[in-house]
């Protein structure tokens, strides 16, 4: 795998965050599936090799976490956003 893939995958997480961050679906759904076509291409592109740079795919895992801690904090607040309203509407929780 070359320095430009992990380059890829970094510049599409990136897109992806800041479409998160945004709360622009169209953004997330054409960033997630571009940072999915990167993914295929490292997975393509074999083992990392030493030219890589460890600094780089350090930084591309961190991106992932971030990325991640996004998803669960939109998603848990989405998650009180309709207990809520079943509260209002008086429906039991599920």
């Amino acid at each position: 795998m070359t320095q430009d893939v992990i380059e890829a995958v970094i510049v599409s997480q990136s897109a992806l965050i800041a479409a998160l961050d945004a709360g622009d679906v169209t953004a997330i759904e054409r960033a997630t599936q571009a940072l999915s076509n990167e993914i295929q291409r490292a997975r393509d592109g074999g083992r990392i090799n030493a030219s890589t740079g460890a600094d780089r795919v350090s930084y591309a895992l961190k991106q992932t976490e971030a990325a991640r801690i996004r998803v669960n904090y939109l998603a848990d607040r989405n998650r009180q956003k309709i207990d809520d309203l079943a509260r209002r509407r008086g429906a039991s929780q599920i």
